[in-house]
């Protein structure tokens, strides 16, 4: 596969989007039917389960009051059937990074996502 940068741009693009269709439409693009998100506290399976996790994201930041974006840091790399990333959730007010971490992929035979495990380098302070 080639494009990683682009595959990690299109995944942490999909964590700002609000309107829940282009989620869903977003989440069966980027995952396998029956492809998975894992992080330190969830564990989710599916579609609906993954496009539920992001706005279960968005309404977190949301709650707290926390304006931010999430980017990759356009350090994405291939190996076999797998994409290591790294990430940074940035605050729009101040441009400060709030947390950071990386990304790895397992991809599925047509190079969509099988799973999609996070790790937090740097947890927010919020």
């Amino acid at each position: 596969m080639t494009g990683y940068n682009h595959l990690a741009e299109r995944y942490v693009s999909l964590w700002m989007e609000k309107a829940p269709d282009v989620v869903s439409a977003a989440v069966a693009e980027l995952w396998s039917e029956d492809g998975e998100y894992v992080n330190e506290v969830r564990h989710v399976r599916g579609h609906a389960e993954i496009a539920e996790q992001v706005r279960f994201a968005q309404d977190y930041y949301a709650e707290r009051g926390v304006a931010h974006r999430f980017v990759s840091q356009h350090d994405a790399v291939g190996l076999h059937n797998s994409v290591r990333f790294g990430w940074v959730l940035l605050s729009t007010e101040t441009g400060e990074a709030l947390s950071t971490g990386t990304n790895l992929f397992v991809l599925a035979d047509d190079g969509r996502i099988a799973c999609a495990y996070q790790y937090t380098d740097r947890p927010p302070t919020f």
